[in-house]
């Protein structure tokens, strides 16, 4: 039987993190509970995927600046409040002001966001917090050099703690191998594409827009190489099809794939280039409900329609959905309780023949030219007095 859920708090993903924990807080931090369910032989585990996407809604919640009613969304509005019991009271340490940077993050408060860190530049002991976070707000303005040299700094000028509050050492583990081999492998491939775009013009900026490849953050290079062959998400014979990765693509994978894209999200939710990523792999796992709904959201709410890639795996998704739709039997449908019968399928009406259609449409003339008929035989019948 799989573990428990296990709620704890997580100082580091406080700083970066900071979800639907929000109003709550120990010592006014943030709290979390990403319940990553830690196996005994099997590691980390990757949300559910309808609670990963609420929680993924929360983050994009707290970025919308738009007014309900006269007044922020509850989401924004828990991390609004909790900048305002700041108060004008500076930070205490360098952790207390990473903290607070992060929540300004989210606020999309990137400027005051960086007025709070850059005092803590100063400090005779650097933190690795202050380091870490002014990385993702560098991240955030798409300035993917500094935010590379920045979280760089922070691995060479400090260490992740050796102890977190509520996390065992397996978690914390986990944690410290994220922000040491993953986040800077994905800001060297986004500096990478920035470098590619610059200087274009805007019809080649849209051609490789249309050309644009699955984010490539799978497999890590080896120590020393440059680049690797990222995954390609195909068969054995080179094709994609949900649900059939080819051996060779699948070992570029590691096991807890789906956990680091989910984190990743958490700290990047707006970067579409990750969640088509996501969907990728739920698309190689056979899920195609998941599948579809990242490929559907990247499509139309962040606007990657002109992806020609993306489209034509969404639309194989989309077939392959539909189709195990269609067939999924009775017995495939959950009970509406222990012994509760199944509920009846509506009749269907029968088609209407082509018969049918002619017959009711003569029908229909025929009721038109006699009624004309009579009203041409009524108007003559009153005389010219009634002109």
């Amino acid at each position: 039987m799989m573990e428990r859920w296990q709620r704890w708090v997580s100082l580091l993903a406080a700083v970066i993190v900071g979800i639907s924990g929000a109003g709550r807080g120990r010592a006014s931090l943030p709290s979390e509970d990403p319940r990553f369910v830690v196996g005994d032989s099997s590691g980390i585990h990757p949300l559910p995927f309808e609670e990963f996407y609420r929680r993924l809604g929360i983050l994009m919640n707290v970025r919308d600046e738009r007014l309900r009613d006269g007044q922020p969304n509850p989401d924004r509005q828990a991390f609004l409040q909790r900048v305002q019991q700041w108060g004008q009271q500076p930070a205490s340490n360098g952790r207390e002001a990473a903290m607070r940077a992060a929540d300004l993050l989210r606020l999309g408060k990137i400027d005051a966001a960086l007025n709070v860190l850059s005092p803590r530049l100063r400090d005779p002991r650097p933190d690795y917090f202050v380091a870490i976070v002014l990385g993702h707000i560098y991240a955030e303005r798409g300035d993917w050099k500094t935010a590379l040299r920045y979280h760089q700094e922070g691995l060479l000028d400090a260490r992740f703690p050796s102890q977190v509050p509520g996390l065992n050492e397996r978690q914390r583990e986990w944690w410290e191998k994220l922000d040491r081999d993953y986040v800077p492998h994905y800001y060297r491939l986004r500096l990478q594409e920035a470098e590619e775009r610059q200087g274009k013009t805007p019809a080649e900026l849209a051609r490789l827009a249309e050309e644009e490849q699955v984010l490539g953050l799978f497999p890590l290079p080896e120590r020393g190489q440059a680049s690797v062959q990222p995954v390609r998400f195909v068969n054995d014979n080179g094709e994609y099809e949900p649900g059939r990765l080819a051996a060779a693509e699948r070992a570029k994978l590691p096991p807890d794939a789906l956990a680091i894209v989910q984190q990743m999200l958490f700290w990047y939710p707006g970067d579409t280039r990750l969640f088509w990523l996501l969907g990728e792999l739920y698309a190689a796992e056979g899920n195609v409900d998941a599948a579809f709904q990242i490929f559907d959201a990247c499509t139309w709410g962040r606007q990657y329609g002109n992806r020609r890639l993306l489209m034509e795996h969404r639309h194989v998704v989309d077939t392959l959905r539909q189709r195990q739709a269609a067939s999924r039997s009775p017995a495939d449908e959950p009970l509406l309780g222990p012994s509760s019968p199944e509920p009846a399928a509506p009749e269907e009406p029968a088609p209407i023949s082509m018969r049918s259609i002619a017959l009711y449409f003569v029908l229909v003339g025929l009721v038109a030219l006699v009624a004309l008929a009579r009203a041409v035989a009524r108007r003559r019948g009153r005389g010219p007095l009634h002109r």
